[in-house]
């Protein structure tokens, strides 16, 4: 099937820190990190719809684009800087117990290797999910991460 026949599944990456964020405002770069292969998954939430996005993605029915907002979030045109034709899915749970600990799959992965692989450093990544003002006790993240390479957590 020709890629302008597929359907299109649009996964928007942030080009700038959010406003929440202590690094608000300043470039993410990942689109960089990505064509580096520094930046080799995203994290998101929803995971029913990412394993059925990722199927019809991997059987050629769906192709995965990758964007970005151009400036300002929803105001302003989105740029597409690459297509994915195979991505890896895996469950992430985060919480915290004496620190941030991650499962990937239900397997303990230390969470300076997940932020390292999604682009980010490990407090840049702990910013991203978690509210640094509350209590990190009350703080779970459950979702997907999706890989645009054949690497695989184990």
């Amino acid at each position: 099937m020709k890629q302008k026949n597929k359907k299109k599944a649009i996964l928007l990456m942030s080009s700038r820190f959010p406003a929440t964020n202590p690094e608000a405002g300043k470039e993410t770069s990942f689109k960089e990190k990505l064509e580096k292969g520094q930046k080799i998954h995203t994290i998101r939430k929803n995971r029913e719809w990412w394993n059925e996005k990722a199927e019809k993605i991997n059987s050629g029915d769906m192709a995965l684009h990758l964007r970005s907002w151009t400036g300002l979030p929803y105001n302003s045109k989105q740029e597409e800087w690459a297509i994915c034709d195979n991505v890896g899915i895996q469950s992430i749970d985060i919480y915290f117990n004496n620190g941030w600990v991650a499962t990937v799959d239900g397997k303990s992965i230390p969470i300076e290797e997940i932020a390292k692989n999604d682009g980010l450093g490990v407090e840049q990544f702990e910013n991203w999910f978690f509210d640094s003002k509350s209590d990190p006790h009350f703080q779970e993240f459950h979702g997907v991460i999706i890989h645009f390479t054949k690497f695989r957590y184990k």
